[in-house]
């Protein structure tokens, strides 16, 4: 959806009617373009149905790691190979990294699991099968 469109939808109500309030598109537009040119609009992205496209389960995976600028980097390389990651955070703590995958089914992560660097655990209550 165009910005411009976005922030018509996300305009307050007006006191008369139960609609929105639809600004006209030039004043969206050039509110949208301020906020991108001052750097509170970083971008926009699209957001995949993950059920949609049969991504059903998601999980969030802990690993540990030995700690060193390589191993590390070479985790991060393996886990860019791995097609269901989604996002990958370095923390700190009992894991080196927190990798949230998005898997068909629970045999699916199972294969993604073994094929995981470092040495992988589920952390305690972190696991989505609801899907969207």
């Amino acid at each position: 959806m165009a910005p411009a469109l976005a922030a018509q939808e996300d305009a307050p109500p007006t006191p008369t009617s139960s609609r929105p309030y639809v600004c006209p598109p030039s004043s969206c537009l050039r509110r949208t373009k301020a906020l991108e040119e001052d750097g509170v609009l970083a971008g926009y992205r699209a957001d995949p149905g993950r059920k949609r496209l049969g991504l059903g389960l998601t999980v969030f995976l802990s690993l540990k790691v030995e700690y060193s600028r390589t191993n590390s980097q070479v985790v991060e390389e393996a886990l860019k190979g791995i097609d269901h990651v989604v996002t990958c955070h370095v923390v700190s703590g009992d894991a080196d990294f927190i990798v949230e995958l998005a898997v068909p089914d629970l045999r699916t992560f199972e294969k993604v699991l073994v094929e995981a660097p470092g040495s992988p655990s589920l952390p305690p209550g972190l696991v989505d099968a609801r899907g969207e």
